[in-house]
């Protein structure tokens, strides 16, 4: 990852720290106040997913291949032979997409579709045995 976010990750964290303090520590009575507090309270949310998703995207990724398991859901078998947790509805997923590359998403259900790949810019592929997928790990 380029060190550029790395140093954005720490202002990030100082910045967050800081306003939450302010928030903390401030009137929220009154209109103006009450609107203020909001705005701020939500930009503080802002910080901690972006700094959720710097921490997240610049450890390493495992790589490997789905299986599927007696109950429908899938895990990664890697190419060490070792294998992921269960991946539920939620649980962060990058899978390869011949013609694009990996593509981040999530795993998420329904009842008619089985277990699929969530992306906004994707038409949701059902997973399947062999599928090249990966996840970030922590070393």
């Amino acid at each position: 990852m380029d060190h550029k976010y790395i140093e954005a990750l720490d202002l990030i964290i100082n910045v967050k720290i800081d306003l939450q303090k302010i928030y903390n520590n401030a009137d929220c009575k009154g209109l103006e106040n009450a609107a203020v507090s909001n705005s701020l309270d939500e930009l503080i949310e802002e910080l901690e997913k972006t700094q959720y998703g710097i921490e997240y995207y610049s450890r390493p990724a495992k790589e490997g291949c789905l299986t599927e398991s007696n109950n429908g859901k899938f895990k990664i078998e890697y190419t060490n032979g070792s294998s992921s947790y269960p991946l539920g509805c939620g649980s962060s997923l990058e899978i390869y997409d011949n013609e694009k590359g990996w593509k981040i998403g999530r795993v998420e259900h329904n009842t008619n579709k089985g277990y699929y790949f969530y992306n906004r810019k994707l038409q949701y592929p059902a997973l399947y045995p062999g599928m090249k997928a990966r996840l970030r790990v922590n070393d």
